[in-house]
């Protein structure tokens, strides 16, 4: 009996041991082998890609901004007339880059007729040359303006390396450029204007002067920025029934079928024009979003720098703007430089707002799908136009006292989506003076199809829908 109690003491005291050393146990950390190693500063952090234009005349002491105005500009010309310019290209960023120099006509020259580019001359000269002796000859003679204007690969292209780049190559390139009016041109010359008037564009892009990791040329196929330019000529004969003169801008490319890559229209009320403008003149370029421009980590920013000649200076009056963007995309945000604009409509591809002042404009996508069930698919209409012809009864007249024609704004690309594809179109038509009910006559012409009617009468206030 005694034996049983003390083997019954010492189970219980170790079991109060053994929980004891449990308790303890809780209280305490298990010591293991350890290191760690921490990475500091590690950046990811994009490039900078810019380039500079300058010139300067043989008057000039500083170089003058090549777009705040133009290079040459003189209206007197005369065989033998001889203009000089010195060019600076300069890379400004951190990116190495290729460039290339184009020369833009406001308008084509005329078949079978007298092309005063034809007759100017273009000389390249070293960067420093006493132009006061210097000898235009075949050794710097690169080509009439016409055919620099003609070259698909530039009148000039090359390289420049970033200043920063630890490489042999320059940052910057200058040169003299001397246009001459040939001694030989004749009387068809005279007063001619070369293309209207013409832009000296300078696009650049990522050269391939970069390994990554994988150990090729990234970048190799970086191409320049989309360009496209459209012109109108300041006549009466190309304002529409409101006053207004349309441009229609396309890419100097075209489609596999032939066709010319649409880019954007721009509407200019008359008041908007110079008084001595010639032309009207919109050339359209991609560049580099404005650095304020904030957007979320699943949105992307395309920019289109917007450039129009021929308006005044400090014009108030609105320009309507259609710039093609590109279908399906669920844009979030318009932007003018870092200003956001949300009086926007985004239909068949374009994005339409209006503007008096053309600086760069953004463009916010979101990477979520677009709800197309909410698209707006309506046409936007440009173009209006009073047909005098048509006036009045008679063979080959409408019979009405006035009439107008409605162009849609489309391109190869936006017609799948048009309205007009199912035969059917909402009017709305307002207009600045009273008209009496049932003296509106619609009618319509449907490509191939010709001339459609309408029923008549229409109630001239109200919209109607056939």
């Amino acid at each position: 009996m005694t034996s049983l109690k003390m083997t019954r003491r010492a189970l219980l005291s170790s079991i109060l041991a053994l929980i004891l050393c449990f308790s303890m146990l809780l209280g305490t950390t298990f010591a293991w082998f350890t290191d760690s190693v921490t990475s500091a500063g590690n950046v990811i952090q994009t490039g900078k890609l810019e380039v500079t234009l300058e010139y300067k005349t043989p008057n000039d002491t500083e170089w003058q901004d090549a777009s705040e105005g133009p290079i040459f500009n003189y209206n007197n010309w005369e065989p033998g007339y001889t203009m000089v310019r010195t060019l600076k290209i300069e890379n400004v960023g951190t990116l190495d880059l290729k460039y290339v120099l184009t020369i833009v006509p406001y308008v084509a020259a005329a078949t079978g007729e007298p092309n005063l580019a034809d007759v100017i001359d273009a000389y390249m000269l070293p960067a420093g040359t006493d132009m006061t002796t210097a000898v235009l000859d075949e050794q710097y003679y690169v080509g009439t303006v016409a055919s620099l204007m003609a070259d698909k690969d530039g009148a000039a292209y090359g390289v420049l390396y970033a200043n920063d780049a630890d490489k042999a190559g320059a940052s910057s390139v200058e040169c003299i450029i001397a246009l001459k009016m040939n001694e030989n041109a004749g009387n068809e010359y005279q007063n001619l204007s070369v293309g209207g008037g013409f832009s000296v564009q300078l696009l650049a892009t990522q050269l391939a002067s970069e390994n990554d990791d994988l150990g090729g040329f990234y970048d190799e196929d970086a191409s320049y920025p989309v360009l496209g330019a459209g012109n109108v000529a300041v006549k009466d004969e190309n304002l529409d029934a409101f006053g207004r003169y349309t441009i229609k801008v396309f890419n100097a490319n075209t489609t596999s079928s032939g066709e010319s890559v649409y880019v954007g229209t721009l509407v200019v009320d008359a008041d908007s024009v110079e008084t001595d403008a010639e032309n009207i003149q919109v050339i359209i370029t991609k560049t580099t979003p404005d650095g304020n421009i904030t957007y979320e980590t699943d949105e992307s920013v395309q920019t289109y720098d917007i450039s129009v000649t021929g308006i005044k200076v400090g014009n108030t009056t609105p320009i309507q703007v259609y710039l093609y963007v590109g279908e399906g995309l669920n844009i979030t945000h318009l932007y003018h430089e870092d200003e956001e604009i949300t009086d926007f409509r985004y239909t068949n591809g374009q994005v339409i707002f209006e503007t008096n002042d053309f600086s760069p404009f953004s463009i916010v996508v979101s990477s979520e799908p677009v709800d197309e069930s909410a698209l707006d698919t309506t046409v936007p209409v440009a173009g209006v136009q009073y047909h005098g012809d048509l006036v009045g009864e008679g063979e080959g007249k409408s019979g009405l006292d006035t009439v107008y024609s409605f162009t849609a704004i489309h391109t190869p690309e936006t017609i799948k989506n048009s309205i007009y594809k199912n035969w059917k179109c909402d009017f709305y038509v307002s207009a600045n003076k009273d008209i009496p009910t049932g003296k509106i006559v619609l009618g319509g012409n449907y490509g191939e199809y010709g001339w459609i009617s309408f029923e008549s009468p229409v109630d001239a206030f109200a919209n109607t829908s056939r």
